[in-house]
């Protein structure tokens, strides 16, 4: 049998490019030509590959791949030497009690452990192989987390047959208690961390370019009113180990829902919209694939859609105090996205989540982006990333920037304060409503907001105010006109 044949696809990728001039990069397109497989799925083993420190990509749109050089510290050959055992690791409790975490240098390890300077250096090297010890910049030494939880007394013996795996593992740590969501691109389940006992939504999506820019939007945000992001980690599982059989597989229609449909826009209930892409293929549907584990707070009292349907057939009562309250807070999340340099680009109300105490929760950042490129510009962007009957005019032409976030802001003020009793109005009042047109007992009633919804719809991006300004006209005005708690 040849060896292309029992190479591995990363194998095969990793050989190509070792093949390569040093500093030569290339697209996933080129590889994929030259490896002989296609190219969706060697985009997927690149950014696996990257995850595992084996590859590096530029800030090119798409980025150019090339193997990831590490320069490592330069280890004396006497360090490969068997030490003299009076010698091994006597210089790390001199480490862990006198270094206050600054790091020392050998010169001064020299004196407090009372050793020759070539036996510290020794052993310096030595420990830096074990990874017990870390040069840090200049001449500093200092002992790594590890190595400082190993020089510490213990009362137990290790067991070095009884370490645990390294990282979470969805089958392993978690426990599946419901399924929330299915799209295109994988699943949000509903877990309960089997350690900690507690509840968590976890995201399952193809490790691509957007999942991993949906992690690191993510971990920038700490606002009490987006999503709170834990951990997440790239892996492959078998899905039904966990439980997790999509519909699709039983039925090859289901698997060309799209979640983005104007008749299934509801169907997921918040923790990502987990939309389908062109690019869908049945390989996503093999047991083992490269997913992005992503875990996030759950919120366990649903979404905003279901907090607007309640109202809408008569299960709950709802003031206008209510509405702007629950407003009020989506708004603030918004602004603390926008002031990062981010625009979220798919904003409604299924991706709007409560809490516990009714506290509003932003979700589903699967599709930010940057507000701007390096040169401070508008850039050209991807067109029709979102869902059509709440997405700006101008993000389905190429060029917007985060006042695409406030057209849906105002359509969703709308809807938290009109009542729209069957599917055929909203289908009557929805495209006027998008043209700045609204129902006149609408304008009779709400007459402050109505001028201010009317500026968050205007079809010029730069008429639309700020989210800083809408958070700041709801509190100082809005709310405090409102107190006659006029229901809704």
């Amino acid at each position: 049998m040849s060896q292309s044949t029992t190479m591995s696809s990363e194998e095969k990728i990793l050989s190509y490019l070792k093949g390569c001039p040093a500093g030569a990069t290339y697209s996933a397109l080129q590889i994929a030509k030259e490896v002989g497989l296609d190219k969706k799925d060697v985009n997927r083993l690149l950014y696996i590959l990257k995850s595992a420190d084996k590859l590096h990509a530029s800030d090119d749109r798409p980025p150019k791949w090339s193997l990831l050089t590490t320069k490592k510290v330069a280890t004396p050959e006497v360090s490969k030497k068997q030490l003299p055992k009076e010698e091994q690791d006597s210089i790390i409790p001199f480490l862990n009690t006198n270094a206050d975490g600054k790091g020392m240098t050998v010169g001064e390890l020299s004196k407090k452990c009372n050793q020759d300077r070539k036996s510290v250096k020794r052993q310096l090297y030595a420990l830096h192989e074990k990874g017990k010890v870390e040069k840090l910049s200049g001449k500093l030494w200092a002992l790594t987390v590890s190595g400082n939880e190993d020089s510490g007394d213990s009362d137990f013996a290790e067991d070095p047959n009884d370490k645990p795996e390294p990282g979470l593992s969805i089958s392993r740590d978690f426990e599946l208690v419901k399924k929330l969501g299915e799209g295109g691109f994988g699943y949000v389940c509903q877990v309960k961390h089997k350690m900690d006992g507690r509840f968590y939504a976890m995201k399952i999506v193809e490790y691509d370019r957007d999942a991993e820019r949906e992690v690191r939007a993510l971990a920038k945000c700490d606002h009490p009113n987006i999503v709170r992001y834990f951990t997440s980690w790239p892996g492959e599982y078998d899905r039904k180990d966990f439980g997790l059989h999509s519909t699709s597989e039983q039925s090859s229609s289901d698997s060309q829902t799209n979640y983005e449909d104007e008749n299934s826009e509801f169907a997921s209930d918040g923790h990502s919209s987990l939309k389908s892409k062109s690019r869908a293929t049945n390989s996503r549907r093999d047991n083992k694939y490269p997913w992005l584990f992503i875990q996030m707070e759950f919120c366990e009292k649903g979404t905003l859609h279901g907090w607007i349907e309640d109202r809408n057939c008569g299960k709950s009562q709802r003031t206008r105090v209510n509405a702007l309250q629950v407003f009020q807070q989506v708004v603030s999340g918004v602004e603390y996205i926008h002031s990062g340099g981010l625009i979220h680009r798919d904003l409604k109300p299924e991706n709007i989540l409560f809490v516990k105490d009714y506290t509003v929760k932003i979700g589903d950042f699967g599709l930010v982006t940057s507000v701007t490129n390096q040169n401070s510009g508008i850039m050209k962007r991807t067109v029709g990333r979102g869902t059509p009957s709440y997405m700006s005019p101008e993000q389905n032409q190429g060029r917007y920037d985060e006042k695409t976030d406030i057209f849906p802001l105002g359509l969703i003020c709308f809807e938290l304060l009109w009542k729209i009793s069957t599917g055929s109005e909203r289908v009557m009042i929805w495209p006027d409503l998008r043209n700045q047109v609204f129902p006149d007992t609408f304008c009779e009633a709400y007459l402050s907001e109505h001028k201010l919804i009317s500026k968050m719809l205007s079809k010029t991006p730069e008429v639309r105010p700020a989210a800083a300004e809408i958070g700041k006209f709801i509190k100082d005005f809005l709310l405090s006109e409102s107190l006659s708690q006029k229901t809704v």
